[in-house]
């Protein structure tokens, strides 16, 4: 496995990134089929980018496992995390509203730095594949594989990072084919391949209405974030987090940046752009039939398989814990409606994939019994076989 550890230079500070990868095989400069699946992961609110240190390698090892079988010369799989402004070890910017489109700023600039939209994949292969040998720089960053690949960027959040994810996505599904409107390629204009959220965040604010009014009022919002909220959630991220030592526990949050996403609406009302990401892959090909998968499938038993050659879809999945107290139940079926008002909750709960629409499911729903809002640290293992699982109908690949 090679780990590279960088900060990039982004208009509102360093950002923090570090990069897990395997190369399973040595790209050969005159191989066009090399392919990369790369993972990006966005933290939630209050833990860093070592949120998900325990999934990584569940991650990295199904895919080098499912990769190994399928003796495809030069894969590289790739998770590339980093820490949101105010986590971490990514600067503190003070000056700057601390609402959700800082963050998917943030986020879509180390997505263009690492070439991991569409345009900047087709622009860049060929600088991978002909320098490096080694296939190092295809791991540590760039699109990687050449005009035959076969490269997925899958993005996977956690509460408050999968709004940004959403955000990102909704923001710049259109953006490598923006300059060509008469495109016959829908797909070309989806940026993610797979859009996992693990207990997305609607409203947190609304869920905790004193909170909020206490937080908003001026030098007693400073007094309560350091005399009680920030001892309060360092202690409960120590329990609950796996925390090794007292430096993760320092770098889990900035306070001042933590008060300032109460102030400025980073934990609040996010349904508009659950909303946009709804209607653009209603709207971008995603079938023709009623809702995100459209299409006129009727063939129940082989819904895996629409799913995989529905390749004009972002396939989503979200994931929630029953003992759930931060993201609640009506918030979640909130979501999935904004995503997909055809969806269906109720017929899911059991995974009950019936396809009473006629569709291919592109979205797909798992409730984890008695996992709470920390589940991907809790349980990974669970959280990966349900990701695999729901995504490919084969709970060891993606």
């Amino acid at each position: 496995m090679i780990t590279t550890e960088t900060f990039l230079p982004l208009p509102h500070g360093d950002t923090y990134v570090r990069i897990d990868s395997i190369i399973t095989a040595s790209p050969d400069s005159t191989n066009t089929n090399a392919s990369t699946t790369t993972f990006l992961l966005v933290h939630g609110a209050t833990v860093p980018h070592w949120q998900f240190d325990r999934l990584v390698p569940i991650l990295l090892a199904h895919n080098n496992n499912n990769n190994n079988n399928t003796n495809t010369a030069g894969v590289t799989n790739r998770i590339i995390r980093l820490d949101l402004y105010g986590h971490g070890k990514s600067a503190r910017p003070r000056h700057v509203r601390h609402d959700l489109s800082l963050f998917v700023e943030q986020v879509w600039g180390v997505i263009q730095h690492y070439q991991l939209d569409d345009s900047s994949n087709n622009n860049h292969n060929n600088k991978y594949d002909n320098n490096n040998s080694n296939g190092q720089a295809a791991a540590a960053g760039g699109g990687g594989g050449g005009s035959g690949a076969d490269n997925k960027l899958i993005g996977l959040g956690h509460s408050l990072g999968a709004a940004v994810l959403v955000g990102v996505a909704s923001s710049h599904n259109n953006s490598s084919s923006s300059s060509s409107s008469s495109s016959s390629s829908p797909s070309s204009s989806l940026l993610f391949h797979h859009l996992i959220l693990s207990a997305p965040m609607l409203n947190f604010m609304q869920l905790n209405p004193s909170l909020k009014v206490i937080m908003s009022l001026p030098c007693v919002g400073e007094v309560i974030m350091k005399l009680i909220l920030d001892p309060f959630l360092r202690a409960r991220r120590k329990k609950r987090n796996f925390i090794q030592c007292q430096q993760q526990l320092q770098e889990c949050f900035d306070g001042t940046s933590l008060l300032q996403m109460f102030r400025d609406g980073a934990l609040g009302d996010q349904s508009m752009v659950y909303q946009r990401l709804g209607d653009q892959l209603r709207l971008l090909s995603c079938g023709s039939g009623s809702g995100i998968g459209g299409g006129n499938n009727t063939n129940n038993t082989n819904n895996d398989n629409n799913n995989d050659n529905n390749t004009n879809c972002t396939k989503i999945l979200v994931l929630w814990g029953s003992h759930d107290k931060v993201v609640n139940g009506h918030h979640m079926a909130q979501i999935i409606e904004l995503l997909d008002p055809f969806f269906g909750l109720e017929n899911h709960d059991n995974h009950d994939n019936n396809n009473k629409h006629g569709r291919a499911l592109v979205l797909e729903y798992e409730r984890l019994g008695g996992l709470e809002h920390n589940q991907l640290s809790a349980d990974p293992h669970r959280c990966a076989e349900a990701i695999f699982r729901r995504m490919t109908g084969n709970p060891s690949i993606i």
